[in-house]
């Protein structure tokens, strides 16, 4: 394969609006396992280029090594860091971000990362929910554990996040995962819809029991600001759950004291 010609940088600043929010994840080798709509919509890569590329295909040339350097020597010590990243946009432009990386570990030292997987949106592609495990720090990857594969891309999965109790609660070692189903993606019909789906793995990403619905009021199907979505659990000090997400009327929480 003909290695990627590099964009040739220009003077042209993309920005972002308000309320946007860049999502990408990758794994412990850099590779790009998933990105948001934002994130697709700013590099002007499409999905497909992105997908099982480095991250560095956005890496700007005014950014120096010791950043990422710093970046790596953070997450392999298990620490989060912020920093503001000057990326480069396929087109040339370049655009700035307060970057935040955080991996994912249990208390065990394990390795987790959940992504969904989809072939497209036509009514015969597939979509799912996935989550897979690094015993090894991310040297290897476990076999993928289906979180929710209904097989199907009516309804699309899409928008996971997850949290791990890693408190000395009853309830430590469990994943928690939550994410927006749409009952047909990007539809504007009035009956089609989006609502949001929780499961729970209680045996540290072995298996996963069948999801529960979380919201009571549905939002539309378009992915737009009337759409329920970007639920994101967390744990309290004490195993309880938490859940925070958007709806068409601003921001709903909600929270669970037995982890259900």
């Amino acid at each position: 394969m003909q290695p990627r010609p590099r964009p040739i940088p220009t003077n042209v600043e993309r920005t972002l609006s308000e309320g946007d929010f860049i999502v990408s994840k990758t794994d412990t080798k850099g590779i790009i396992t998933y990105g948001n709509e934002v994130f697709i919509d700013i590099c002007r890569y499409s999905e497909e280029d992105l997908l099982g590329a480095n991250h560095n295909i956005i890496r700007h040339p005014d950014m120096p090594a010791a950043v990422f350097k710093l970046l790596w020597d953070k997450i392999e010590a298990k620490q989060e860091i912020f920093a503001y990243v000057k990326n480069l946009a396929k087109d040339g432009a370049y655009y700035w971000v307060w970057a935040n990386c955080a991996p994912s570990f249990d208390a065990e030292g394990n390795v987790y990362s959940v992504y969904i997987s989809f072939t497209g949106f036509k009514r015969e592609d597939v979509s799912g929910i996935f989550c897979i495990k690094s015993v090894d720090g991310g040297h290897t990857w476990l076999e993928p554990v289906a979180v929710y594969d209904l097989n199907t891309a009516t309804p699309f999965q899409d928008k996971p996040w997850f949290a791990i109790d890693n408190t000395n609660s009853a309830y430590r070692g469990n994943l928690y995962i939550a994410w927006t189903e749409f009952t047909t993606y990007g539809s504007a019909a009035p009956e089609d819809s989006s609502f949001l789906l929780f499961a729970r793995s209680s045996d540290r990403g072995t298996s996963f029991r069948a999801p529960l619905r979380v919201n009571d009021v549905a939002g539309d199907a378009r992915d737009d600001d009337a759409t329920v979505e970007g639920c994101v659990p967390a744990v309290g000090p004490n195993g309880e759950v938490y859940l925070a997400w958007a709806g068409r009327d601003g921001i709903y929480f909600d929270k669970s004291l037995t982890a259900d």
